[in-house]
């Protein structure tokens, strides 16, 4: 056997694996792996399929997840959104030295015991963004660092 047909095979058992993993992983049995097979490539067993069809199967079984998402943060709600606003309002004032959002949740943390502002209770969210409005009130009125709106 040639190089390129033992890598062709090494290819094939390495997606046979995935496709076999992920099945198990995701609780289908060997009748639902079958019928996605049939589906996609119109074959009745992974072995009479190609790489790029095991890869097709693979895909639809246990897609992916692209390198844009990884580190991703989730999205505000939007008084998550207005406590990240008032944040930046006090760095642009020189109040905070990091404006990051890791910074945001340190200090979050040490007002409420709470690591990341999406785990934070709508009761905790209204007691950091009167905090933060207060801090940028007092900021104001003895430093005039902000505009007093």
């Amino acid at each position: 056997m040639n190089a390129r047909a033992n890598s062709l095979q090494q290819t094939r058992l390495r997606r046979m694996r995935a496709i076999f993993g992920a099945c198990r992983q995701r609780g289908f049995d060997d009748d639902t792996r079958h019928a996605i097979v049939f589906r996609i490539t119109g074959k009745a067993s992974l072995k009479d399929c190609d790489p790029g069809e095991l890869g097709a199967v693979l895909e639809a079984i246990a897609p992916r997840r692209h390198a844009a998402s990884r580190g991703s943060r989730p999205a505000l709600s939007p008084r998550q959104r207005l406590i990240w606003s008032l944040w930046q309002q006090l760095a642009d004032a020189g109040l905070v030295r990091r404006r990051t959002m890791h910074a945001l949740e340190s200090w979050v943390r040490s007002q409420t015991g709470v690591d990341k502002i999406q785990w934070l209770t709508g009761a905790q969210e209204s007691t950091v963004i009167e905090q933060l409005k207060q801090w940028r009130l007092r900021a104001c009125f003895f430093e005039e660092a902000l505009p007093c709106n």
